[in-house]
């Protein structure tokens, strides 16, 4: 019969052997799936760590999917502005060409004619969309066109004066949804602002009334060149920022990953080192309660 001290010790062997056997299948499923095993009572900090650094990367991540949808939209902005910017020089140079007297009736027509593809040109190009089919001069508008022309060919402003901004970091914002009322019905001269279609009407009424007396409207057109310019300028720097801050996010987003990577990740030399330590521990475990057995039954029997 076994003695209370040899069942004592068949117990605790066993348990010792099964303990060894858990640490080995979990230092294995480490091995195999390359992460640490964090288990609550094993480590809560760096479970408190993970946890907060992969709110942290979702909330990065939102922010640079806001400065990748504000970017495409102002980059959308800026290629539309610049042909608009091309459309009212070549008015200025219009304008100085008809502001003479010595053009035919027919070189003022054709002029007038040219005016005339340039303005619905303008108003094409300020009515694009961006990829998601918003308005880009609309504010909030969304899909509709910003701005509409009727039967007297009278264009007016129909989105809205909010301008719709994006979310770049936790406490920063910017607008990349200009209205187009700002950028094209506000144009800044000497005599109060004007606006660009109304610059562009008093200049096709010029045209058919003889040409003469062009010097305002050609003022004017400059103007409106230089307004435009001017945000055009603005939009590019919105673009510049919005580039720097999203290489600025990647590099923090590395540097996060690298931590998790330090708390989550599998040291694979170290686990199949501790893989090794732990099946020579159950070797020699066994080994000596194999011995002991021995003994004991040999003890039994003598």
């Amino acid at each position: 019969m076994q003695s209370v001290s040899s069942k004592l010790f068949n117990a605790n062997t066993k348990a010792s052997l099964e303990k060894l056997d858990e640490q080995i299948t979990k230092k294995q499923a480490e091995v195999s799936s390359g992460k640490k095993d964090l288990g609550l009572a094993k480590d809560s900090v760096s479970i408190n760590r993970v946890n907060y650094i992969n709110k942290a990367l979702s909330q990065l991540d939102r922010f640079t999917d806001g400065i990748r949808v504000a970017a495409s939209h102002l980059k959308t902005q800026e290629t539309a502005l610049a042909e608009v910017e091309n459309s009212v020089m070549r008015l200025y140079e219009l304008g100085l060409q008809a502001n003479t007297d010595t053009l035919s009736s027919d070189q003022k027509k054709l002029i007038g004619a040219e005016v005339k593809q340039l303005k619905l040109n303008i108003l094409d190009r300020i009515n694009a969309k961006d990829q998601r089919g918003n308005a880009i001069f609309g504010g909030t508008i969304g899909k509709n066109d910003a701005f509409v022309i009727n039967d007297k060919n009278d264009v007016r402003y129909v989105g809205t004066l909010e301008e719709g901004s994006v979310s770049i970091s936790e406490n920063r914002q910017i607008a990349s949804h200009l209205n187009g009322h700002n950028v094209f019905m506000q144009i800044p001269s000497d005599t109060g602002e004007k606006r660009l279609f109304d610059i562009i009407e008093t200049f096709e009424n010029s045209l058919r009334n003889g040409g003469m007396n062009l010097d305002q409207t050609i003022k004017n057109l400059l103007n409106a060149h230089t307004h435009i310019v001017e945000t055009n300028s603005s939009v590019g720097g919105k673009i510049n920022m919005l580039t720097k801050r999203a290489e600025s996010n990647e590099a923090v987003k590395i540097e996060i990953l690298s931590e998790l990577s330090s708390l989550q990740d599998t040291d694979l030399a170290a686990a199949i080192t501790d893989i090794n330590q732990l099946m020579l521990t159950k070797d020699a475990t066994q080994q000596i309660y194999a011995k002991i057995s021995q003994q004991s039954l040999f003890d039994f029997i003598r």
